[in-house]
């Protein structure tokens, strides 16, 4: 049997997490808006989604011409491939995976694992957050042309790397899953398909968010060969709407995304209106042959039934592949729908012009573009169209208006379409997130303390640099809260540095492999200064304690609130002063330090800290604790003792009558 591949997070939860079903979960529907809360992917040329940004804004051609997987003069092969930049790369030991089962690993499921990884960190999610959620896992995938490498390998790691059964498999087991765990394939449509899947379980109650991706690297010349015979693949760039559009070049693509609910949701990158999919059927032009009639069908069965306004749709990113058969047929069914009585022309584009068809994951590359558009607020140009398609009666009439410059934009609702060789077809309506970032947050400009946790020391730096570039980005740190406090073993590194601060204060170290114990200390007197705690009265929680502790003490006649806000060097001279001050800023800094999850291994206090000590252990109550206090420091001035001296109080039995008496709330 193959060694357990077992993360270090996993083994220790392995006895606190039962699979062990007490009470049958309740599926109710769910009525509310859906959203994508986080994206990754890599992109011909762009190893994140920033590069892939900057590449469609800047209208570089990610199409490229070298032999990084074959050489294309032998295999007499076009020469051109929108290509990722690097397939070698592997972190085996951070996702549990023995080295032996890594070699036999396919290519696009390595990629696969960290993409889907990064999407949920980009969402404000953790490993932890996710751990037994009801989250199910939707994966495209096709044939993979790595797998006649690893067939040929006769050992028992090959049938857990290879099939498309373990890539969404894979994913589930890693993050620890309960959802449904699917492996889906209509050829180019297979991205949106997919995400109609998903979606349909999410309505349904069957889940509570889904990861969506989908996979497509290129490693085999034969399949180009393929589409060679078939006079699918162009001269060298897919010349979208554009007359000389001859077929498409192939890309690769890997990319993934976390759908939530938008209450759930930490962030938004859009709302998901509605997706359907439907087949061309049969059709005397055969199977590989798009049908407009099943496209006008499905948008109109889409727009009818979810109640959208095809004239609202403010831009339309199309399938577009370059072919001179594709293009025609898909824009004359958009002209059908999407235009008819509309009054300005409708913005298309395609990013196949712009990196080449990825295929089963071009509907995810498009998304991602999609997703740029609504955040940047400007529409990337497409390339390569110089003359209209003479087939393309909508680029002639006034209907279409092709996109060839960073367009600015004011976002709305956006249509993508997508249709399979084959005749699977999926269309997917999204509306970009409009709500404005808290500029005016009260902490943004606030000198801030920014931690986070990495991998390596060098991924700690990159961090903390932007942490430093949105230093007034309280949203943005919030989203990067969660992740700072990963299990040692997948996050060795951690780091701390100064925000909007006056000195640079950066420090970074590698921790112990197993967590060091966290003890609250409470000290007595002599802890005190003139304005403790008065700047974090602007939080809830430590403001919120200070009054209760203020309350208890009104029937004394005493004014801690005052004495906080307003003491001086003068007034905390006296005896009880101090004693009360000190005790109230301890209990609203527990109440601080519990709210955020903060809990202590072990518990010591010293003279006045045994009172807020017994408080944080849940022996006394604030209104108790700061009563003890108050009279401790009032026997002490009715002692009249001598200043220096120590009093040792041996046991007696005192009664004391207070001036009201105490009802408990409960």
């Amino acid at each position: 049997m193959p060694p357990q591949e077992h993360t270090e997070e996993q083994q220790d939860a392995e006895n606190t997490t039962s699979h062990t079903r007490v009470n049958p979960r309740v599926i109710k529907p769910y009525h509310g808006e859906l959203v994508i809360a986080g994206l990754s992917g890599r992109y011909p040329e762009s190893d994140n989604v920033t590069e892939f940004k900057d590449n469609l804004l800047n209208k570089i051609n990610m199409v490229s011409v070298d032999s990084k997987r074959w050489d294309s003069e032998y295999w007499h092969v076009p020469p051109q491939m929108g290509a990722l930049k690097n397939l070698d790369k592997f972190d085996a030991e951070f996702f549990g995976i023995h080295s032996k089962s890594a070699e036999t690993l396919d290519p696009q499921l390595r990629l696969l694992l960290e993409v889907a990884y990064e999407a949920v960190v980009d969402a404000g999610e953790s490993l932890a957050s996710m751990k037994g959620t009801r989250t199910g896992v939707y994966i495209g995938v096709t044939g993979s042309e790595a797998e006649h490498a690893w067939m040929g390998r006769t050992n028992q790691y090959v049938l857990s790397g290879v099939p498309h059964t373990f890539f969404p498999n894979r994913l589930s087991f890693f993050f620890d899953l309960r959802g449904p765990s699917c492996a889906y394939d209509t050829a180019c449509s297979t991205g949106i398909v997919t995400m109609e899947a998903a979606l349909l379980h999410l309505r349904s109650g069957v889940v509570d968010q889904a990861i969506v991706g989908a996979v497509n690297l290129i490693m085999r010349p034969q399949t180009t060969r393929a589409f060679t015979a078939m006079n699918m693949l162009g001269g060298g760039a897919c010349r979208t709407f554009d007359a000389a559009g001859d077929g498409f070049v192939r890309a690769e693509t890997i990319s993934a995304c976390l759908l939530k609910k938008a209450e759930c949701a930490k962030r938004i990158y859009c709302t998901v209106e509605a997706c359907i999919s439907n087949n061309d059927g049969w059709s005397t032009d055969g199977l590989v042959f798009p049908n407009t009639y099943a496209q006008e069908e499905l948008m109109r069965d889409l727009y009818t039934n979810y109640k959208i306004d095809p004239t609202k749709i403010k831009y339309f990113e199309c399938h577009g592949t370059g072919t001179p058969a594709g293009d025609p047929i898909e824009t004359r069914a958009i002209c059908s729908v999407i235009c008819e009585n509309r009054k300005d022309p409708l913005l298309i584009g395609s990013t196949k012009t712009n990196m080449g068809h990825s295929e089963v994951a071009s509907g995810l590359s498009s998304l991602t573009k999609v997703i740029i558009a609504m955040h940047t607020r400007v529409i990337p140009p497409n390339l390569h169209f110089q003359t209209p398609h003479p087939n393309i009666p909508g680029l002639f009439d006034g209907r279409l208006k092709v996109v060839t410059e960073p367009t600015p934009w004011e976002g709305g609702l956006v249509a993508l379409n997508s249709f399979g060789m084959g005749g699977s077809n999926g269309h997917i309506v999204l509306r970009s997130y409009d709500e404005k970032k808290l500029d005016d947050h009260p902490a943004s400009e606030k000198p801030r303390l920014f931690v986070y946790s990495a991998r390596t020391e060098d991924g700690l730096k990159n961090i903390l640099k932007e942490a430093h570039k949105h230093s007034s980005d309280v949203e943005f740190h919030a989203l990067c809260q969660i992740s700072a406090n990963a299990q040692l073993g997948s996050m060795p590194f951690r780091g701390a540095t100064l925000l909007n601060a006056e000195k640079e204060f950066t420090e970074i170290q590698k921790v112990a492999s197993k967590p060091r114990e966290l003890w609250f200390v409470y000290s007595g007197m002599g802890s005190q200064w003139v304005g403790m705690g008065r700047s974090l009265m602007a939080l809830d929680i430590f403001r919120d304690a200070i009054h209760e502790c203020s309350d208890a003490l009104k029937p004394f006649g005493i004014d801690l609130l005052n004495l906080i806000m307003n003491g001086t060097q003068d007034s905390l001279k006296t005896i009880i002063a101090p004693f009360i001050c000190i005790v109230a800023v301890q209990l609203a800094l527990t109440d601080l330090l519990f709210s955020m999850g903060i809990k202590p291994n072990g518990l010591v206090g010293h003279s006045l800290g045994e009172g807020s000590c017994a408080y944080a252990d849940g022996c006394h109550t604030k209104r108790e604790t700061m009563i003890a206090a108050y009279l401790r420091g009032q026997s002490v001035v009715e002692s009249n003792v001598a200043p220096g001296r120590m009093a040792a109080v041996g046991r007696f039995t005192v009664e004391i009558t207070l001036p009201y008496v105490h009802t408990p709330k409960n």
